[in-house]
């Protein structure tokens, strides 16, 4: 349903046909349609990445106080982790990193499988102007400037594609499944 309508949305032909985008696609190529599915088999290599396993630069720790946990550098909270709606597991959702004071600048966010895959940048405002989804590797793969609406797919060729829009990306998506 979601896909026709984006095809409707975007005028473009289409006929029904049944896929699965975990096998159907080449399984050791990396795709546009990874970013948006989540769901390739490499990105279920891993594990829940548990707050005490957060990576913290040498004498910082996780704290928490039951629900609420954060990053404490000695003298002052320097980001929360956010857990995910299953608090009990203590699985990481995100964490929220502090600029001056308790301001956020910038959101790290993780998938269940425990790797952190998308990074969003915050204007003082808290809105988000950049958003830089992450490969497996932890290689920048999508870079999109939100204010200004373009989108960067930096792929593995070592040739960068820019796209106008969602729309025009939605299309390469497409494309490339279809």
């Amino acid at each position: 349903d979601r896909l026709q309508k984006y095809l409707d949305k975007l005028s473009q032909p289409y006929r029904v046909f049944v896929t699965n985008l975990e096998t159907d696609l080449a399984q050791q190529t990396e795709s546009l349609a990874t970013f948006f599915t989540q769901k390739d088999p490499a990105s279920k290599i891993g594990k829940p990445l548990f707050f005490n396993d957060l990576a913290v630069p040498e004498l910082w720790e996780c704290w928490t106080l039951g629900i609420t946990t954060y990053l404490f550098d000695g003298e002052e909270r320097r980001a929360n982790v956010v857990l995910r709606e299953d608090i009990l597991s203590r699985t990481v959702d995100r964490v929220e990193w502090f600029g001056q004071g308790e301001e956020i600048v910038s959101i790290d966010v993780y998938n269940r499988y425990g790797w952190r895959s998308k990074q969003s940048l915050l204007t003082e405002a808290g809105q988000s102007y950049l958003d830089i989804y992450l490969n497996r590797q932890q290689e920048e793969v999508l870079l999109h400037y939100i204010q200004d609406g373009y989108l960067i797919d930096q792929g593995s060729e070592g040739r960068d594609r820019i796209f106008s829009g969602r729309e025009e990306l939605t299309k390469a998506v497409l494309n490339q499944i279809l």
